[in-house]
């Protein structure tokens, strides 16, 4: 193979950068690289194409796969509405160009990541590059909102984190040096780079959203912040207060597949983390099975991942037999069980019914769509509609509030700052126009389409339903990662009611 670097034009060059170092790898197939319009027109800075409707992707894919044909070998695969997916690429590394990569990669990582992870050697971006780069960046946020599909159950929430003031997050700048330091810690070298990369290419610390297709969820331009480790994460955001989900889509899938088994062990008494409900079955055979080992499986499993590449995955991770794992452990053959029946339900009905209570249409593979299907995806989209359904009245009342600042949403989770001190009276605590939120639920209704609200208002909680107040949590909480004076609770309608509920305690962070 004869690899001339020094020939290519700087557009062919950050392709070959984003497939080799950074690339977005399609959901169902991880040998596949994502090059739709965005991806494509983003690394030339060309989005003007996408408004005027002249796309070109499909060209300039074949003019790189000319140019790389010695360098970067790739099939392209064209797009599938049916099931979701954009174009995309199958690349082919040599092992030249690989040993470049790696001898690149731990240059940057012992170099702590100041200049930038590139094929070639360059210098750490000036103040002039950052701010082109601050510029692109805002403008893929511009243009992320104006091409969001109204029908999005995020539409709304898109547009406001969207069109925020940056200086708000400006803050954050002082913590880039200890953001560095977290990520330089991480005991996984893949992670470090991973991470120490995309804090390099941070223009700033304000996250812009975008919509994707064949999904509820918002997903932050670029990658960026949401892509973050826990850790790094925490580090970024300093005193914010971080909150996720408490293993959701094993709540939520155990409630809409009709997973009883999982049901009645996440609603027992006394149960302090949801993951040893699947962990520890299995450690009872393989002692030296984690949730580390457990959780890359198990979302695969909840989004519709094929047999023969779930047994691929289970005999890299658990150095198991596809059938001795699931013979290990009631509650995986349970899930493994009720996924089919749902797959079989989704065929039988020909559509699913999101958290929304929006329809979506299942398409049979045949000969006239190559034989793709998007049964895979109506499964990943009904669970990840519940996920969002949760999310939606938290990110609502933390942008509805003037002491709070949503700082970032993740999937299933949100990073909120409160008001700062200087907005406090005296004694450090806070006036009553900033009242510190320390506890928001909300109550879902299964009986029909969810509906979810949050409301905030003075009253105890104790005024509202006095029968819910003695459910235990039947589908998720949104937990804080550590002590302080905001925690969110998610629970499930009684059935007695039929109706949603919220409610919302203040008191000051001195009394937490």
């Amino acid at each position: 193979m004869s690899m001339n670097l020094d020939s290519l034009n700087e557009f062919t060059i950050c392709f070959l950068e984003y497939v080799l170092f950074r690339p977005w790898v399609d959901d169902h197939d991880d040998s596949l690289v994502v090059c739709s319009q965005a991806v494509m027109h983003g690394l030339d800075d060309t989005f003007h194409l996408m408004e005027q409707k002249r796309p070109e992707v499909q060209e300039r894919l074949e003019d790189l796969q000319h140019v790389l044909r010695d360098i970067l070998p790739f099939e392209i695969i064209p797009p599938d509405a049916t099931c979701g997916r954009a174009t995309c690429i199958r690349p082919e590394v040599h092992p030249e160009l690989g040993s470049l990569i790696e001898q690149r990669k731990l240059e940057f990582l012992n170099g702590g990541g100041v200049a930038p992870l590139t094929l070639l050697p360059k210098p750490p971006l000036t103040a002039t590059e950052r701010e082109i780069s601050l510029k692109k960046n805002r403008a893929e946020g511009r243009i992320a909102s104006a091409t969001a599909p109204k029908k999005h159950p995020l539409y709304e929430e898109l547009q406001q984190l969207n069109s925020r003031k940056p200086h708000s997050f400006a803050r954050l700048e002082d913590n880039r040096a200890a953001a560095i330091v977290a990520a330089r810690s991480l005991p996984s070298e893949r992670k470090a780079i991973f991470n120490l990369d995309i804090l390099n290419r941070l223009p700033h610390w304000q996250a812009f959203y975008a919509t994707k297709s064949g999904s509820p969820r918002l997903y932050t331009v670029g990658g960026g912040l949401q892509l973050l480790s826990k850790k790094v994460r925490q580090a970024v955001f300093g005193e914010a207060l971080h909150f996720d989900l408490a293993a959701a889509q094993l709540a939520v899938i155990a409630r809409i597949w009709g997973a009883h088994g999982l049901q009645e062990k996440l609603t027992s008494k006394g149960l302090k983390d949801a993951w040893s409900v699947v962990v520890e079955p299995l450690q009872a055979y393989y002692p030296y099975i984690t949730k580390e080992h457990l959780k890359p499986l198990i979302y695969p499993l909840i989004f519709g991942m094929g047999k023969k590449k779930l047994a691929d995955a289970i005999q890299k991770r658990c150095h198991l037999t596809f059938d001795d794992f699931f013979a290990a452990s009631e509650i995986m053959q349970e899930l493994l069980e009720t996924r089919q029946a749902r797959m079989d339900r989704i065929k039988e009905e020909g559509q699913i019914i999101d958290a929304f209570g929006n329809r979506h249409k299942f398409i049979e593979p045949h000969f006239n769509n190559q034989y793709s299907g998007n049964l895979r995806g109506l499964l990943a989209y009904e669970a990840q509609s519940y996920e969002v359904a949760l999310m939606k009245p938290a990110i609502q009342y933390t942008l509805g509030k003037k002491y709070c600042s949503l700082d970032l949403l993740i999937h299933d989770g949100i990073v909120v700052k409160v008001t700062d001190s200087a907005k406090r009276g005296q004694g450090g605590e806070l006036g009553p126009q900033y009242p510190t939120l320390s506890e928001l639920s909300v109550w879902l209704d299964f009986k029909s389409p969810m509906s979810c609200r949050a409301s905030a208002s003075p009253r105890s909680w104790m005024q509202t339903n006095v029968r819910t107040r003695v459910r235990r949590p039947s589908v998720t909480t949104l937990q804080a990662r550590r002590p302080c004076a905001f925690t969110v609770q998610v629970w499930r309608t009684p059935t007695s009611t039929h109706q949603t509920y919220a409610r919302v305690n203040r008191q000051s962070r001195r009394s937490t």
